[in-house]
């Protein structure tokens, strides 16, 4: 049997050949451990599955919501601004062209220039008339014309306002209110994203490089706002001024 070599103070030597250092491998616990993929289950149901829709399909819904909304508003605009009735309803086009041959007359044209009595101007226009309350905007003058039209005459008031800047800003009331064609201009563009609200009914914009026009109707008349665009930012403001001066 070898004796096991010892050292002077009684402890063992090692072996020639052990090694002097142990070489230590570090482990990354934290690192998470690939696992296998398992796939997915189906649910142990009679019932069919549910998929989920298809993104496509939510754009293509949503692209069809505008231009539904498109149609319509320019269906409104057409209604509002040309007051061409539904050619099935001839009722509704005997009154329409009973009420365009009211006007058989022309007046003599009127312009009132400085202190205007607006309401005194409605009387002379005959129907329910627009204007600017509040005194917001200094009223410059008035004015009150027959044009013709469709084998009599349409009536027209002017109201004009001014800015402190010496830009101006119109109020058109035209009766009737088909009349309002008399103002299609190739240089405005109808804007079907905002709908607005004036004197208490629904009206559109159209813009052109220099004016914004806002047009209403009624059963009696049309209006027509023709406003700066040097001031679209304070557009809104303005047409809540916006109010129709009642006559009995």
């Amino acid at each position: 049997m070898d004796k096991i070599p010892r050292m002077k103070n009684g402890r063992r030597r090692p072996p020639k050949d052990m090694p002097r250092e142990v070489e230590t491998v570090r482990r990354n616990y934290l690192q998470e451990q690939k696992r296998d993929v398992l796939p997915a289950q189906k649910a142990l149901t009679d019932e069919p599955e549910q998929k989920l829709p298809a993104k496509w399909k939510a754009v293509a819904r949503r692209i069809l919501l505008i231009l539904l909304l498109v149609i319509a508003l320019a269906f409104l605009y057409l209604f509002l601004l040309m007051g061409e009735p539904d050619d099935d309803d001839e009722l509704l086009l005997e009154q329409t062209v009973t009420q365009e041959e009211i006007i058989q007359m022309p007046m003599t044209g009127q312009e009132l220039v400085g202190t205007v009595d607006v309401t005194a101007a409605a009387v002379s226009f005959g129907k329910d008339a627009m204007e600017l309350r509040g005194n917001v905007l200094p009223l410059q003058k008035a004015a009150l014309y027959d044009t013709a039209y469709h084998g009599g005459y349409a009536r027209r008031l002017t109201l004009t306002y001014q800015f402190p800047d010496g830009q101006v800003l119109t109020v058109d009331s035209i009766r009737p209110p088909g009349a309002v064609a008399l103002l299609i201009d190739s240089d405005y563009t109808i804007r079907v994203d905002t709908l607005y609200s004036m004197g208490g009914m629904d009206a559109v914009r159209m813009d052109s490089d220099t004016y914004i026009r806002i047009a209403a109707q009624s059963e009696a008349a049309a209006y027509v706002v023709h406003y700066p665009v040097s001031h679209a930012d304070q557009l809104s403001d303005y047409l809540r001024y916006m109010g129709l001066i009642h006559i009995d």
